[in-house]
């Protein structure tokens, strides 16, 4: 499991990795900042959490394990 100090570079499990891996060159380019957005993946998705949750806040996770079922791309 990674801290959250990890969050700008988490780690995924290995199917979920080389999709972002394999795709990183064809990301969109958003924002006209310079930004590249990963593509959309849809499937089933264990979440951890990886900081105690409060109300009203957003709580860092990681993904633990995915069952892909789709990849917009």
């Amino acid at each position: 499991m990674q801290g959250t100090g990890d969050c700008a570079d988490p780690d995924f499990p290995p199917n979920l990795e080389r999709i972002y891996d394999a795709d990183r060159h064809q990301w969109k380019r958003g924002g006209g900042h310079g930004d590249y957005y990963p593509p959309d993946v849809f499937g089933d998705f264990a979440i951890c959490p990886l900081e105690p949750e409060r109300e009203g806040e957003r709580q860092y996770a990681c993904v633990e394990s995915a069952k892909i079922t789709f990849v917009q791309k």
